[in-house]
């Protein structure tokens, strides 16, 4: 009889251990480690905002747009009830390499280490930069580019035309409805 009960243990866990990561856990009751080696925690209260920002130290338009989000981050910070929050994808830099990108590109929000890439693959985060904006509960609000400065790579607009996640948290400010959106991010690829 214990065998039988330890077999279909082994069952169970061997299926549970298949499903995707939000069927074993949500990613928002996790504590993710950040650069500095604290754990921070990505629920939020009700009626506020997070922004997560996908990122690699070495890639040319996460340089580029490190003014862009500092400003971004601050004109839409916590006291307006929106969270940022950077995330570090993968194993391919070390947090070294990452310290030093943002001391030459100091973004002003916490940023956190998802090394096995649970959180990127769950959110469907492809590039970096890459930005998402989610609801308190998770919900996507939208996710994509920061603006159509660059429509393909190494090829920039003069003129930025659509400031895609400033409209977004604009409109989120103002209390206003905002069904989901998406754009393409261009950028270097997760690996």
């Amino acid at each position: 009889m214990n065998f039988l009960i330890q077999a279909g243990l082994s069952i169970i866990i061997f299926i549970i251990s298949g499903l995707p990561l939000s069927a074993q856990t949500s990613w928002r009751s996790k504590s993710w480690k950040t650069i500095e080696g604290t754990t921070h925690s990505l629920q939020i209260p009700t009626g506020e905002t997070l922004i997560l920002i996908f990122l690699a130290p070495e890639c040319p338009l996460c340089i580029s747009y490190a003014p862009t989000l500092r400003l971004l981050s601050t004109q839409y910070s916590t006291k307006n009830k929106f969270h940022w929050v950077g995330v570090f994808p993968g194993t391919n830099y070390t947090v070294a390499e990452m310290k030093l990108y943002l001391t030459e590109n100091p973004l002003g929000f916490t940023c956190i280490l998802d090394p096995d890439k649970h959180l990127t693959q769950e959110l469907q985060a492809s590039v970096t930069p890459e930005c998402l904006v989610l609801d308190a509960a998770g919900k996507k609000i939208y996710q994509g580019r920061i603006d159509n400065w660059a429509y393909a790579l190494s090829k920039k607009r003069s003129v930025i035309t659509s400031h895609d996640l400033k409209e977004v948290l604009e409109k989120r400010s103002k209390g206003e409805k905002i069904p989901f959106r998406k754009t393409q991010a261009i950028g270097c690829l997760i690996e």
